[in-house]
This record gives C-alpha cells, structure tokens and sequence, in this order.
C-alpha cells in the first residue's frame, strides 16, 4: 500500500499508468490495491493517536489572543448565505462565527445539547407552548456598525417566508405560526397556531440578517444581494474577503458585544482534490483538515512528520450518505427497481476495501446512534440473484437482445451525478456500475462543481445523485421527505406518501421523547422499504489539527467552531512545547 508521505506522487503515477483502462479494470485495481491489508502502525505513534481521539488538555490553559488559523475546505460554497443555502460546510464557516441565531445549542454538552443564549439574553415559553418570548441584547451592532434590534428578526423570518426567497429548508420550520411580533425594538415574540417539539431547536439555527443591508431588494432579489458573497453579522468574526477559487477570510471582531474571538483571522483554504491537500499537510500550511480519505487516514500514521505536528482524530457526527433516486423519473418511478438497484450495491465490499473498514453502513434516515433507528432493522442486502428476479417480475427482461434490460420500450438506463473532488464515491461507483453491467443496466457518471450540482438536484433535473444529509441529533423529517417538500424544499428525490406525510405531522407535535422515537422508527422503516434513496454509509469526520491549536473539542453537534479555539504561542515544530 501506498505510503503517506509518497501519496500525491503514486497518485500521479497510477493516474498515468491506468489510461486506455476500462473502468472495470480500474475498479479491479483499486480493489486490489486496498486489499493488501493495513500498513503496521509505527511504535512511536501514541495511543490517542491510534485511537483517533484527542489528548489530554487540548482544551485547557489560558487563551492567548493573535495569529490565523487555516482550514481546508472541499468545495467552494455558491453563496455564503446560509439561509438560502443550508449546506453542513457553509453552517461552519457562517452559524455562530459570523452570523448569530437568537439562542444556540451547546455543542460541548453532548448528549443533552441545552440552548444558552446568543442575540437574545434570556426567553420564555408559555405553558400552551404556543408562545415564545425573546428578549434581546441591548447594545449590540452589525459588523457596519448599525444597531441591531427586533426589526431584523422580523425581517429574516419574513423573508423565510417569502416563497420566491430560496429558504424552503428553514421556511418548514414556520409551517404553523401565526405571527411574529416586535412589541419593542428588544422583544420578539412568535405565536404558533399548533405547539411545535423543535421549535427551539430550529431557531437556534437560524442566522438573523440586518434588514438595512437588504433595502430595495424585494422577493427573488434578496437570492442574490450582495450581502450574499459579503455577510454582515452580528457574531465574533466579520467578512473581509474571497478569492474565488482559493480562499475564503474572515478577521476577528473587535467590537464583539460578547467575549472575543481569540485568533485574529480565519482563512478558510479552498483545496478540490485531496493529493494537494496532503502536500499542504506536510509542508505545514493546513491547521484544519476535516476531510481525510480513509486512505489518507490510514496512512498519515506512516509519516512522523504528520505525528509530530497534528492530532489525528475520527468520530461520527449525526450523517448519512445515500444515492437519491429520481422518484419522477419513469425508469426509477417503482419502488421495485429501487429495491433492485440497492440490492446490487455492495456496500460491505466498498466499506472494507475502498474505505479501509472505517465507515459504517447506514441503515437509518436519522442519527445512528439514537434511539429513532431500529437495531434491528436493515436496508435490503446485497444480493444479485434476487434483484434480478425482482426484476423480471417487474417485466424487466432484455427483451431486444441489446444487453441491457427493457420494459415496454424503456431501457433501464440512468445517469448518476456526483460532486466533483470525491475520490471514494467516484471509485465505488465503478465497482458499482461493474455489478450493474453484468445484470444488463446502463449507469453512467457525472462530475459536477458542487454549486451546479446542488442546483441541480433542487431542480430535480438529475436521475440520482449521491450525497450526505448532516443531521439534528434529532431531526425533523419534514423537509426532506413531506410531499409539500418536492417543490422548493429538500425533498430531492420527489418522494410523496400520504401515510409518511401524517406520521411526520404527528411527530411534529410529539412532546414525549418514547412517543417520538417509535414514530421515528416506523417512517424510517417505510422509507427505506419504498428505497427513494439507496443508504450508504455513515461517515466518520477523519481529521487532522494542528497541535499549536488549543480549546479544541469533539462533540457530534459541531465538528469545530473556531471561536473557541487560540494559538500556543509555546509549541515549536519538532519539539511541541
């Protein structure tokens, strides 16, 4: 196998070498390659390290404020606003550092996660639960210097709820209130028609935005103001610029209304491809890596350098990665031939050999590791034969003698779009597409930068595609899958079930968490059985982080959040402290 410190270099090589190969021979290959086994871990790397936990006292000692701390990011965001792009990277860079929410979660306090206050100081909850009260900071102003007020609330959750403002995902939040009020320019106060169990939740997670900043720029206008590519917050670090194609910046507040932030800028790197990445890792460029191959992972333990100057750290974060199928699509409309393509992807083969055994396979649409999933409940297995007689029993048979499995006419032919960058999914799907071709169905693939694919995928203009949900600890269910989602919410994949409609709208009002979890498990159940998704794996976050970091911590909630985190000025390369 590969040794770390050679990866970039063999990558190069084999990608010269593996021209005029099929894709069936590369996939062999790749198979082959990771099938050697395991490299043995030197005996100079820790147990934290084997582990994949963080050390004793990353989080201790007395802040010291000063220097920049970079991150890897994967894909450049389209946007920077977060309400109308509510990607897991973006609520990073954006939620909490640059643009605040009335209150926030807790992520150090896993699992309980209790709300502590952001914008607003303190709040109450009627005993109906059909009023909430927030009473705001006084004295707080926008990164232009602007007063912040209860106007601004107001106008943000408006524009949740204007239909031409892309916010379909937070606008189910607000599926039943009544009205927001600003008694004053420091209260708000929400009036709910029905009580809602996540109420409190889904407002922690929404960035408040200055309504001055928007002024003449009404409906579809506000998708593409300028504020946009230039935020103006409230929270600890303010916008100062983005190179396209190469970094994203940010400075330190100084006229915080709250502690400040520690670090005097943040550079939020913009690496596609993961071979660069790992030179910028060994030249010491990176502070954050969160992206790690499993590969890489595997075989940053071979080089001290690496050892020496990062934390290697791995855990799961509540996450889900899935191929969405086109429900609307004519070829991929039953349920059956959903099930069928499931059964002929084999995600115990991928997961041990393209994903050194480090993944988990998915069998759930909410966190794993919560009572909401089922142990003993499974996605369809791997498994050829049947899927071929499922099949035919669907009147799918090669009735043209072309190769490829018709039904009246149609060809079981689809095309699967993937974001550009991801080296493992792009390897699965030839191992995938190899099982495919040899039961008689045509599957082609398609790169795409991520923001022509995400638009994409909104517009139901793609027959599948893969990607990963980044989920609540506990989710609510409805905009990914309640029929009034297919339009302009997230419910890409066009799914409609009046049956899992009701039992989402009842889960919504579900104050008891037994109740919940049952309900929880039976969407979760017919869901996966009518397979509008085929589930892959739950993916570790696989990270590296600069041991000159301090205030570092893991928690599922949030990967990182570098307001917490400041520079020892006392460690040296080569020697730590």
């Amino acid at each position: 196998m590969i040794r770390a410190v050679a990866l970039a270099l063999v990558a190069a090589v084999a990608a010269g070498c593996t021209r005029g190969r099929t894709d069936e021979q590369k996939a062999a290959d790749r198979e082959a390659e990771m099938a050697r086994g395991t490299p043995t871990v030197p005996a100079w790397v820790d147990g934290p390290w084997r582990e994949g936990v963080f050390p004793p006292g990353v989080d201790d000692g007395e802040p010291i404020p000063g220097g920049t701390v970079t991150v890897r990011v994967r894909s450049e965001p389209g946007t920077l606003g977060y309400l109308i792009q509510s990607d897991w990277w973006l609520s990073r860079i954006i939620l909490h550092d640059v643009n605040e929410s009335l209150i926030r979660t807790d992520p150090r306090k896993h699992p309980e996660y209790p709300f502590i206050p952001e914008l607003a100081e303190r709040w109450e909850e009627s005993p109906d639960l059909l009023r909430h009260v927030f009473h705001l900071r006084k004295g707080v102003r926008w990164h232009d210097g602007a007063p912040f007020s209860a106007k601004d609330v107001k106008f943000t959750i408006e524009r949740i709820l204007d239909p031409t403002v892309r916010a379909a995902r937070h606008a189910s939040t607000f599926v039943d209130l009544e009205a927001v009020e600003t008694p004053d320019d420091h209260t708000v106060v929400f009036r709910w028609r029905k009580p809602y169990v996540w109420a409190l939740n889904k407002l922690a997670e929404i960035p408040i935005y200055p309504a001055h900043a928007f002024a003449g720029l009404e409906g579809a206008a506000f998708n593409t103001a300028p504020f946009m590519r230039a935020p103006i917050g409230t929270g600890p670090f303010r916008f100062e610029s983005w190179t396209e194609k190469k970094e994203i910046v940010f400075s330190r507040n100084d006229h915080y209304w709250g502690p400040r932030a520690h670090v005097d800028r943040v550079v939020y790197r913009i690496v596609t491809e993961s071979n660069v990445a790992q030179q910028l890792l060994m030249r010491g460029e990176i502070d954050i890596e969160i992206d790690l191959t499993s590969e890489q992972y595997v075989q940053v333990a071979q080089e001290r350098k690496l050892f020496d100057r990062y934390h290697r750290v791995r855990y799961f974060d509540a996450n889900y990665g899935f191929i969405s199928w086109n429900t609307d699509r004519p070829v991929l409309s039953d349920p059956a031939v959903r099930n069928a393509l499931t059964m002929l992807f084999d995600r115990e083969k991928v997961r041990t050999t393209l994903l050194a055994g480090l993944f988990r396979t998915a069998d759930c649409i909410f966190y794993v590791d919560s009572p909401a999933c089922d142990p003993e409940f499974r996605q369809a297995p791997y498994d050829p034969a049947a899927a071929l007689r499922l099949l035919a029993e669907r009147g799918w048979e090669d009735h043209d003698g072309d190769g490829v499995l018709d039904k009246d006419g149609l060809p079981l032919r689809f095309t699967v779009s993937i974001p550009s960058g991801n080296q493992w999914v792009e390897q699965a799907l030839l191992v995938y597409r190899q099982a495919l071709t040899r039961v008689g169905i045509e599957m082609d693939v398609q790169k795409l930068e991520w923001s022509v694919f995400i638009a994409r995928l909104r517009a139901h203009e793609l027959d599948a595609g893969v990607l990963a949900w980044v989920m609540d600890i506990e989710s609510d269910p409805y905009t990914l899958w309640h029929s009034t989602q297919v339009e302009g919410g997230s419910n890409y994949t066009g799914y409609r079930n009046p049956v899992v409609d009701g039992l989402i709208e009842e889960l919504r009002g579900e104050f008891s968490k037994d109740a919940r979890m049952e309900i929880m498990q039976r969407i979760n159940r017919i869901i996966v059985e009518d397979n509008p998704q085929t589930l892959l794996f739950n993916k570790p976050r696989q990270a590296l982080f600069h041991r000159r970091l301090k205030g570092l911590y893991v928690s599922p909630m949030e990967s990182f959040q570098v307001r917490d985190m400041w520079i020892d000025p006392a460690w040296r390369e080569g020697g730590g402290r």
